[in-house]
């Protein structure tokens, strides 16, 4: 049995990985931040988490707490991947210090960090799991700042000379990530415009793979790096080999009932003549329309 410190946990990957160890039998403990009329453990019991341990603090200069106990594993999820973050000051406290902050306080042998697999920045291609800065460009502050912070946090587990195992999760399905605020809000415009001939031409590369990743099964990844044999200072990228873009976009258009949704290839410029529907998208996700385009 392992004592394990998880980060995020009232988050959508947090809190599943949390629940796979503990159904394993692991001792589990969640740095949790308290809400006005909401104590951190009522949050967790809120989550479904009342077999975990709640400890009272906060990313960004509150952590202290967990350097009381002593952990085997810390599981750091908490992050900003937000395609528009509520701050560039809020977004790095959590994707850059963050990781830094927990590493050093927790002072456990093992840490498993959840990255992302879009710290391969704009450009085609394989990227390596064995890559972290090449001098990529991206797509997004967001991209920029997780690969950031995990440089920092890499630099920092060697010289405490922590086992450091990181997640590279492509674009999972379920939680607050951009494709699946995506398709709410496709789901939300078939039900505006359900009377109508609407259409929104999204930018992308019609055969080009979606870099899926299905939530359960990023959590049971993560969960499986606590103690995977072999898998010490280790990368892995967590990437489903996906339907392409165009017989993605065309299930998800017959499933919200929005025949107007389809795919396009830019080849001279932004889109002519935009809808007022494809405007709103566009301003609303422009950064994941930009990683379509890179196949």
């Amino acid at each position: 049995m392992r004592n394990v410190l998880i980060t995020g946990a009232t988050g959508s990957l947090g809190g599943r990985v949390a629940t796979a160890l503990l159904a394993r039998g692991d001792r589990v403990a969640c740095l949790v931040r308290p809400r006005p009329g909401e104590s951190a453990q009522a949050r967790l019991e809120a989550a479904g988490l009342a077999a975990a341990t709640a400890i009272e603090g906060e990313i960004g200069g509150r952590v202290g707490a967990i350097a009381k106990q002593a952990w085997d594993v810390v599981v750091h999820c908490a992050s900003d991947r937000t395609a528009f973050p509520r701050s560039e000051g809020v977004q790095r406290r959590l994707n850059v210090d963050g990781p830094v902050e927990v590493l050093l306080a927790a002072r456990a042998p093992r840490f498993v960090h959840v990255s992302s697999a879009w710290v391969a920045g704009a450009r085609s291609g394989t990227a390596l799991e064995s890559e972290v800065d090449v001098g990529q460009a991206f797509h997004s502050s967001t991209q920029e700042s997780l690969l950031e912070g995990e440089v920092a946090v890499r630099h920092h587990a060697r010289r405490e000379g922590v086992d450091l195992r990181v997640a590279r999760p492509g674009w999972v399905l379920g939680g607050e990530e951009c494709l699946s605020a995506f398709a709410s809000l496709i789901a939300n415009l078939a039900w505006q415009t359900r009377h109508s001939r609407s259409q929104l031409r999204v930018p992308g590369l019609k055969n080009a793979r979606m870099p899926l990743a299905p939530r359960a099964w990023v959590c049971a990844s993560i969960a499986a790096l606590v103690d995977a044999e072999g898998a010490a200072n280790s990368t892995v990228h967590l990437v489903a080999q996906g339907p392409t873009q165009d017989t993605f976009f065309a299930r998800l258009a017959e499933r919200a009932a929005f025949p107007g949704l389809r795919v396009y290839t830019p080849r001279r410029g932004p889109l002519k003549c935009p809808t007022r529907i494809e405007s709103q998208a566009h301003a609303l996700l422009g950064p994941m329309f930009d990683t379509l385009a890179t196949d």
